[in-house]
This record gives C-alpha cells, structure tokens and sequence, in this order.
C-alpha cells in the first residue's frame, strides 16, 4: 500500500480539497479526505508524464483530476503497475543528461 497526499479537483470547479490517496496491491484506489471518498480502479486513472518537479496530475475518466507533488512515490506506484515506465526513464535521463548524452553519443578508441 502507497499512501499520497494530494488534491481533488471535481471537474465542475476549481475549488482543490486535500485528499489522501491510497493505492492498494489489488489495484483498489481510494480517495478520501474532507467531503471527499471515493473508490476506483487504478487501470480507470491516466496518469502525466513527469515533469521535472511539477505537480503532478492523475486524471479520471469522470473528469475529476488529482494533483500531487509527491513526484517519487507516484513513480513507485507507477512502476508497480507497469504504468509510465518509458516516462520514468526519460525523466532520469532528463535529471542526468551528461550520462543520457554519453550514451548515445559514438565513443572513440
């Protein structure tokens, strides 16, 4: 179990309430948080690629979005559940673009 605070964001307003996401080894998600619970199956997320250090989104399909700043243990979550595996390796190279550079570039003898 990963437990994530983050933001609710209902999709008719803008108005933000704290939430807790709890992503369970099952696939079960659960938000919770002031006038806030709701139950959902990880595979009905989408989760954005990772950015640098922005927040990051996970968009449902009713339209309410989340946001977390907690960019490592979305990734954890993510490579749980086989989710954004190639973003999560762009963004190490991204973070370490001397090494990403070495890599690809055609060494001399």
């Amino acid at each position: 179990m990963i437990k994530i605070d983050g933001y609710y964001y209902d999709g008719k307003s803008s108005i933000q309430k704290a939430v807790v996401i709890t992503f369970e080894r099952s696939g079960e998600v659960l938000i919770h948080g002031a006038a806030v619970d709701i139950k959902i199956a990880f595979d009905q997320l989408k989760i954005a690629a990772r950015l640098g250090n922005t927040r990051r989104s996970l968009f449902m399909a009713d339209g309410a979005k989340l946001e977390t700043d907690n960019n490592q243990a979305v990734d954890k979550v993510c490579a749980y559940f086989d989710r954004n595996i190639f973003y999560s390796l762009l963004h190490s190279l991204e973070k370490n673009w001397i090494k990403g550079l070495a890599l690809i570039l055609p060494h001399q003898s």
